[in-house]
């Protein structure tokens, strides 16, 4: 799986649209194992670019602070699902915590404390959860 992070300074950048910088991360799933991460300059911004190169770069998952209503769209088209309301931290630490289960989400665009695991469920604090596949908040 590849993820991707918008970042600054080393850590999670909560504006996608404004990031110059994303943190490419692939890793094992099934050994919830980092093998490589690089930090990959960002094109010019240009409205709706950033889905479009994310996807040229096989991006399979973007987690994220802030993530506005057109490139939540533009994600979806291009079916590159995402998580909003990630703190910010490190991406290494970010994505190990999807890895194993813990990465929980606060922002007005999650109800509540939910967390998210690498096996596509999103579970609430109750433990109900959503269909596999499906990342994101609200």
């Amino acid at each position: 799986m590849r993820i991707a992070i918008p970042t600054s300074s080393g850590e999670l950048n909560p504006h996608f649209g404004k990031c110059t910088v994303f943190a490419i991360i692939d890793c094992d799933t099934a050994k919830s194992t980092l093998l490589k991460m690089e930090l990959v300059e960002a094109p010019p911004h240009e409205q709706g670019l950033l889905p479009r190169w994310l996807q040229q770069l096989g991006v399979d998952l973007v987690i994220a602070g802030r993530l506005g209503g057109r490139a939540q769209e533009r994600l979806q088209g291009l079916e590159i699902p995402f998580i909003t309301g990630a703190p910010t931290l490190a991406p290494d630490v970010l994505v190990r915590s999807f890895l194993n289960g813990s990465l929980v989400c606060q922002s007005e665009a999650c109800t509540g404390n939910q967390r998210h695991h690498a096996d596509g469920e999103h579970q609430q604090p109750n433990n109900a959860t959503v269909e596999p596949g499906h990342f994101a908040c609200g």
